[in-house]
């Protein structure tokens, strides 16, 4: 009895441990979006304007991002920020037709196809509101390549004078634009705001994957698995209840995962499921 009251307490603390870990982590990232007052945000997006040399204020901004899971389930996701806020009826998903890893291609596509859907809206008598008005300013996630890739796609609809693009590298949050040999790099709210759109971005594409990926699991695909045979599969599927119950603790409870089969078996998963 002793041990079991010392091993509740000892729970209790550690669960308390975790909730004021979560709740400074929502307060910190209260705080910096507290920044981002109205004022703020004008300031930051000027900035942009004159650091990127952008003709007007970009006060609709899209950013693009491609996940995909070893060349299958690839999608495009299209986020849009209005003023410097998430304009969340303008999100836009993309499967792309052709499903390979191949991340240049994937975002000439995903962008052909977003600019095509504005030229074909300007066709239509019926209004449409702004679901494909054309942006103030192009952001893509990735380096100099993703952004030589899409910038070819503007030159293509004769739009290269006229839509603002640039991309944003993860490794020092570089901001590369077409006819600058050097990258930007930007600091304060300013470099925050990017970020959180790059993010966005990210997480969009992300979601759609991982939905996709839920949406085809089956039992069979860990038939398919080499080195997990019948005992270790009776073992997963009687403690997830599914292939997808073993997706999503991958994804949320990756440890729970690991005491249960090991390292080597979650490796295999990873492999096959992302």
């Amino acid at each position: 009895m002793p041990n079991l009251i010392h091993r509740q307490i000892a729970d209790l603390l550690l669960q308390g441990k975790q909730n004021a870990v979560i709740y400074l982590d929502r307060r910190r990232v209260e705080e910096r979006l507290s920044l981002l007052d109205e004022n703020n945000l004008f300031l930051c997006l000027k900035e942009l304007q004159d650091r990127l040399g952008l003709p007007k204020i970009p006060r609709r901004i899209e950013c693009y991002d491609i996940s995909h899971l070893s060349g299958t389930f690839v999608y495009g996701s299209m986020i849009t920020f209005i003023d410097g806020r998430p304009a969340k009826k303008f999100y836009k998903l993309f499967k792309t037709k052709n499903q390979k890893n191949d991340d240049f291609a994937n975002h000439r596509e995903v962008l052909t196809r977003r600019i095509q859907r504005y030229f074909d809206s300007l066709k239509l008598t019926e209004d449409v509101g702004n679901s494909w008005i054309l942006p103030d300013l192009l952001i893509i996630d990735g380096g100099k390549g993703q952004l030589s890739s899409d910038y070819s796609v503007l030159v293509d609809f004769n739009l290269e004078n006229s839509v603002p693009i640039c991309s944003i590298a993860k490794r020092i949050e570089e901001i590369f634009s077409p006819h600058k040999e050097e990258p930007d790099i930007f600091t304060g709210q300013t470099l925050f705001l990017l970020q959180r759109i790059r993010d966005e971005a990210h997480r969009f594409a992300i979601t759609a994957n991982r939905e996709a990926r839920l949406k085809t699991a089956s039992k069979s695909e860990l038939d398919e698995i080499p080195g997990i045979g019948p005992k270790t599969q009776r073992k997963l599927l009687q403690t997830f209840g599914s292939v997808k119950g073993i997706i999503e603790t991958m994804d949320q409870n990756p440890m729970l995962l690991h005491e249960l089969v090991g390292q080597k078996i979650v490796e295999k998963l990873k492999q096959r499921f992302g």
